[in-house]
């Protein structure tokens, strides 16, 4: 996810510089992947506008065009199509280098001859300039960009803003927006967080009830708990002002019109996914309104989405339809059917919740990743619904006129209650390692949003955990939180402490351990052998044998009734190999059984073979017999 300096310093006060947020962030548990100062990659590219477009008098695919970059009139020669006489679009002037790709070297504008003429700069395609905008042609700028205006500067990338590119881990989807960075920042600094205030003037509202114009039915509240509706009337789709295009530019977002921009806004604002309708391409029986259906898709039921593909579903896609036909791919991907368009005229905002592994397998069936399911997968926030709504309705009154619907549709049959956990205080200091005073603990969850109504100042608090916090279902992911606003670095790496006592005299152990030091005093080596042996070498003794009745092997199918032949195999391992001076003990249990009462004894063997002990000065070379 990628956001921008500025953007965040609309919601929370803070000093640092771009690279102490870049460390603070990383402190707290959010991986910093990259920091991108905007502006310098755009030098030498301004805003011009074509004078002129003729044929290239040695090539039929060329143009010769005169184009004024604000200072001078300059003749280039381009292969692009997609423009006209009064388009104003991107030059990079002589001198200046096109943004390189990673691995790559800049590649530097220079005045040159193509097929015969002097071209004197470059018009540019936004691939060349690094940006998302798939357009097969020339980048084509709004009427109102000014004719010399650097590039960067019409983007709104003038220095001083800085974008982040942060890797969310997917049990945090609330930092999936500005404003969850945002509340992390306000946390650590204790400034407040300051939430976008909605205020619709009355003139903006219209006399409509939502509810004469649309109805909603929910048939599968399981995968959908959580639909919204609101409608617009009157808007004017067109460009979206440069803030907003801005916006949406830095962070790697394609502008499109005014009404789309600002469902994106709101998404990458506040995290919530929207969707907006065309009113007018709903259909309706004949003589009521349209009303929106949340339905399994039927088995093999077709749908294009609007990437223009006609996508195969089968019944455990989730669908948003009309009572005639599916409008969109529910939480992934509206249907070019209900897409807003340039004759749109009134709008239906969607804003819902659906249930995440629904999205996830939907999502990876169909191979098809946008940024909402992106958000739905991952767990949204069901309470941020209707703010989303009325944030996106202020938004798009604001960029688009006309008027809101009084009320919404709200098909919330089940709301989400807040989570209840219990903190005990002593609990964070033994987990922890350090010290925390009840108080310290109550600032820091406070400071991440989240409630504390009931404490106890010296045991427990109970904590009330938001709706945006998926995360939070126990008491150790609360004293995870206070670790984070404590500081990771400002723990001590101090080992653990405890106190072992002696355990209590064990007589057969101590037996045990004095008669592995006599052996080994004397010179033996301890061996350890099967417990589980073949029948056939128990068979060197006549007790009466404890089979298995389920064996691996037909050599491990009896308990072994005495020590010796494990003994002897590892003398006969010796001998084979020119090992003839062994001498070897074994201290294990045995097993027997008498009149089917099994028995278990703890026994003591030894095996001797070659010489006691090798030729010395002291004493005479003798055998020992195994």
């Amino acid at each position: 996810m990628k956001v921008t300096l500025n953007w965040l310093k609309q919601y929370v006060d803070f000093n640092w510089s771009p690279e102490q947020l870049a460390d603070r962030l990383t402190m707290i548990g959010i991986e910093v992947e990259g920091v991108e100062k905007l502006g310098g990659e755009f030098e030498g590219v301004v805003v011009a506008q074509v004078i002129t477009k003729d044929k290239h008098p040695n090539a039929d695919r060329l143009s010769l065009c005169r184009v004024n970059d604000g200072m001078t009139e300059r003749q280039i020669v381009c292969g692009a199509q997609n423009f006209s006489a009064g388009d104003k679009v991107p030059l990079i002037l002589p001198g200046a280098s096109l943004p390189a790709k990673p691995g790559e070297q800049p590649f530097t504008i220079k005045v040159g001859k193509i097929r015969g003429v002097e071209s004197q700069g470059m018009l540019c395609s936004p691939q060349e300039l690094g940006l998302p905008d798939q357009v097969d042609g020339l980048l084509i700028l709004s009427p109102d960009a000014k004719v010399g205006q650097p590039f960067a500067e019409y983007l709104g990338r003038s220095a001083g803003d800085v974008v982040y590119d942060l890797e969310i881990t997917p049990n945090r989807p609330d930092l999936n927006s500005v404003i969850g960075i945002a509340r992390e920042i306000s946390a650590v600094t204790g400034n407040p967080l300051r939430m976008p205030g909605i205020e619709i003037p009355t003139t903006s509202i219209s006399q409509d009830k939502v509810n004469s114009l649309v109805g909603v039915r929910v048939e599968d509240a399981e995968l959908c708990p959580r639909y919204s509706a609101r409608i617009i009337r009157g808007v004017k789709v067109g460009p979206s002002p440069d803030w907003l295009r801005n916006s949406l530019e830095k962070v790697g977002i394609r502008s499109i019109s005014n009404v789309v921009d600002v469902t994106n806004y709101v998404m990458l604002e506040i995290g919530q996914p929207l969707h907006a309708f065309d009113y007018h391409l709903l259909q309706a029986k004949e003589g009521t309104r349209p009303t929106i259906v949340v339905r399994r898709a039927l088995e093999g039921e077709k749908f294009k989405t609007l990437d223009g593909q006609e996508r195969t579903l089968t019944n455990q896609a989730l669908l948003i339809a009309d009572e005639t036909k599916p409008i969109a791919l529910a939480g992934i991907m509206g249907g070019q059917n209900t897409e807003i368009n340039d004759q749109t005229v009134d709008v239906l905002i969607e804003s819902a919740y659906f249930k995440p592994q629904n999205i996830r397998a939907t999502s990876k069936k169909l191979e098809l990743r946008t940024e909402s399911s992106y958000r739905f997968e991952r767990g949204a926030d069901v309470g941020i619904c209707d703010w989303a709504s009325q944030r996106a309705a202020q938004l798009i009154l604001q960029t688009a006129g006309g008027q809101l619907c009084e009320g919404v549709i709200d098909a919330y049959p089940h709301p989400a209650h807040r989570k209840e956990l219990t903190l005990r205080h002593h609990k964070v200091s033994d987990l922890m390692g350090v010290k925390i005073t009840p108080t310290q603990n109550l600032q820091y969850l406070r400071q991440l949003g989240l409630q504390v109504p009931i404490q106890n100042a010296d045991e427990y608090c109970m904590v009330e955990v938001p709706t945006f916090r998926v995360d939070l279902k126990s008491e150790i992911d609360l004293v995870e939180e206070i670790a984070r606003m404590y500081g990771i670095d400002n723990i001590p790496a101090t080992p653990p402490r405890g106190v072992i006592g002696l355990n209590e005299f064990d007589p057969i152990f101590d037996e045990i351990s004095e008669a592995r030091r006599l052996l080994t005093g004397l010179g033996l080596n301890e061996a350890q052998g099967q417990t589980l042996i073949s029948d056939a070498s128990a068979r060197l003794t006549s007790a009466d044998l404890v089979a298995l009745e389920n064996p691996l092997s037909s050599e491990m199918n009896v308990l072994r009734p005495s020590l010796l032949p494990g003994l002897l195999d590892s003398l006969h391992h010796n001998l084979n190999r020119k090992n003839g001076d062994v001498a070897l003990f074994e201290i294990g249990r045995v097993f027997t059984q008498t009149n089917g009462q099994i028995k278990e004894e703890r026994r003591v063997s030894i095996a001797l073979t070659g010489r006691r002990h090798s030729l010395f000065w002291s004493g005479e070379d003798r055998e020992a017999q195994s």
